[in-house]
């Protein structure tokens, strides 16, 4: 579950962009519904957003086609100004949509896993008991500076896991880290395999890592250390499913807060 938990404001300014124009004032509030309300005093967006609401639930099914679900929020449209030709309501959809997008990544939401699900039509996650042995010659390492401990909740993995993304082909493993560190600087080290992923791609994982750190604090927890690598067994598969990195995020947060998964431990004064 997506949960929006402060209000967002943002400008509005697309000019004559592939024949579009959308100039309004754009506030996304919060409920305590499961409901999306659009809402302007302007007659012709009340039009508009008539035409463009079906593309919009779209957007909320392929979030619910990932067996993701999303908290109520109210959006209220001010301030428009029109153009006389490329004012249209496609631009509306484009902007609306895209500002969605935004504000459901960002601090002004909280990702929440009601209930872990280690097995769907998506993905699977399965414990690996036995020590899973990588040669670091074939990936291509990325390291991810994590916060300092601040709290006395701090989680880590019990055993190492694969994830399994059904409909692309990718492959996780992901690792605890047995030589626990309780200084202020900690480290997860994230292994792409050679040559397989671009760095717009490794950016993305990155930003997942630190969206879910982020999460973790404001639960008021700490997230240990783990170690993860990742490939996929099959070019043209992974390249069909885009939303792929979607699956992957879920599957991970459905892992960490798994209480199977995880053992929390008691963090050690190391003065």
């Amino acid at each position: 579950m997506i949960q929006l938990t402060q209000t967002y404001f943002e400008k509005i300014r697309l000019k004559n962009i592939m024949g579009l124009f959308a100039h309004y004032d754009l506030t996304i509030k919060p409920n305590e519904s499961n409901i999306l309300s659009i809402s302007s005093t302007d007659k012709t967006v009340q039009e508009w957003l008539q035409h463009i609401k079906g593309k919009i639930i779209d957007y909320f099914e392929d979030l619910n086609s990932h067996e993701i679900g999303v908290g109520g929020m109210e959006l209220e449209i001010k301030n428009n100004k029109f153009h006389a030709v490329d004012s249209k309501p496609v631009a509306f959809q484009i902007t609306i949509i895209q500002s969605l997008a935004k504000v459901l990544n960002s601090v002004n939401s909280r990702k929440v896993v009601n209930k872990p699900i280690l097995q769907t039509s998506l993905y699977s996650i399965r414990e690996l008991t036995e020590y899973q042995r990588r040669e670091p010659a074939d990936y291509e390492l990325m390291t991810i500076q994590l916060q300092g401990l601040r709290f006395d909740d701090y989680v880590l993995l019990n055993h190492s896991h694969r994830l399994n993304l059904l409909e692309s082909s990718v492959s996780t493993l992901v690792r605890p880290k047995y030589d626990i560190s309780y200084s202020t600087t900690r480290r997860m080290h994230f292994n792409f395999r050679n040559d397989l992923f671009p760095l717009s791609y490794k950016i993305k994982f990155y930003e997942i890592i630190k969206n879910i750190e982020n999460d973790f604090t404001k639960n008021q927890k700490d997230l240990g250390e783990f170690e993860v690598f990742v490939d996929y067994s099959n070019h043209d598969k992974f390249k069909e499913n885009a939303n792929f990195l979607l699956d992957w995020e879920w599957s991970l947060r459905n892992l960490l807060n798994n209480e199977d998964s995880i053992k929390k431990i008691e963090k050690v004064d190391n003065k």
